[in-house]
């Protein structure tokens, strides 16, 4: 929070004591965020004393952006109330709470606990079910939907989950590589209750037209070529490319594995072992949600890579020898579409 009395200023007067105090502003914050934090908390409170709401949250958003404090938050929360936006505004009053117990203000943080728990009943749900799954592997590592909801990607592992939306219309859309994209939209009603959208099966890319070719004359005699020298057969070599694949995936996995250790240890420095279950600030939170992230990825990566790898091996091992044969090709004159060509077919 701020020095800057206007800035503690809440409609209910009953909260006014609570959003007065003031809290040290973070480190990195430099005087000119915190003017221009402090004057946008000022227009927005201006705005909510006129009842526009819908103006005022935005600039609220843009003062909490510039220097966290707690007194916006929580401002932030209840102008979130009067638009009827209960996800943001129950999540403005959770992140606050968490702000306050850890700066040890544990009075407007028992005031944000109850705002959210008093929200907690009127949210809208969204269920997001995705009927393509995971379709391909790319340098041993799963390949598959990205699904975002009003353009921001929603992480696979929560599909099918039901979260916490603010009420009206969102735009859904689903991409994959190799298939044709997917939207739609879905209008989620005030709270309580749940809505499920369904994201169809995406189809695959339809394969470019190609010109029709009509044969003018009969083809020239085969005619002998020279004879290739042996070598490996087509099998050994795609055997050659999948174990190469392998061995690039668990390297991957390796390094996202590496990753998990490090944020799971960064993690534990936010978390308090004091009480049960362990209480982790917002930082923790996140760190831990990013480990869980690495983790499974290295866990696809590994178990891929050492599935190709394998692979690789049997292929190489059955594929039979090479062979040799002459070579011969023949040319045929042709008409395509608004122009001529010849089109040349040989055995190798």
């Amino acid at each position: 929070m701020h020095s800057t009395p206007s800035r503690a200023l809440v409609p209910a007067s009953l909260l006014v004591a609570l959003l007065s105090l003031s809290v040290p502003a973070a480190a990195e914050t430099t005087p000119e965020d915190r003017a221009s934090a402090d004057q946008l908390y000022n227009d927005a409170t201006k705005l909510m004393s006129a009842a526009k709401y819908a103006e005022a949250c935005p600039k609220l958003g843009a003062s909490q952006r510039l220097d966290p404090a707690i007194g916006t938050l929580l401002k932030l929360g209840f102008c979130f109330t009067y638009t009827g936006q209960t996800a943001s505004a129950w999540a403005s009053f959770n992140d606050a709470e968490a702000m306050a117990r850890k700066a040890g203000d544990r009075t407007r943080g028992d005031e944000a606990a109850k705002r959210a728990h008093d929200l907690e009943a009127k949210l809208s749900k969204l269920v997001i079910a995705s009927a393509t799954p995971e379709i391909g592997i790319g340098i041993g590592i799963g390949i598959g939907i990205e699904v975002r909801r009003d353009g921001v990607v929603i992480d696979r592992s929560v599909l099918g989950a039901a979260l916490p939306v603010d009420p009206g219309a969102h735009a859904i859309t689903a991409s994959a590589p190799g298939k044709e994209p997917w939207s739609g939209s879905v209008t989620v009603p005030p709270g309580p209750g749940t809505t499920t959208v369904s994201v169809p099966a995406l189809v695959p890319v339809a394969a470019a037209p190609t010109a029709a070719a009509t044969p003018l004359a009969s083809a020239v005699e085969p005619t002998p070529g020279p004879t290739p020298a042996p070598g490996w057969s087509t099998q050994r070599k795609v055997a050659i490319g999948v174990g190469a694949a392998g061995v690039a995936g668990i390297v991957v996995g390796s390094v996202f594995g590496a990753m998990t250790l490090s944020k799971t240890g960064s993690a534990k420095d936010h978390c308090s072992t004091e009480v049960t279950p362990p209480q982790c600030d917002p930082d923790g939170v996140k760190l831990y949600g990013d480990a869980k992230t690495t983790a499974n990825v290295s866990n696809v990566a590994m178990a891929v890579g050492g599935a190709a790898v394998i692979g690789g091996v049997v292929l190489f091992l059955t594929a039979p020898s090479a062979k040799v044969q002459s070579a011969r090709f023949k040319v045929v004159p042709l008409i395509g579409a608004g122009s001529g060509g010849i089109f040349v077919q040989g055995v190798w």
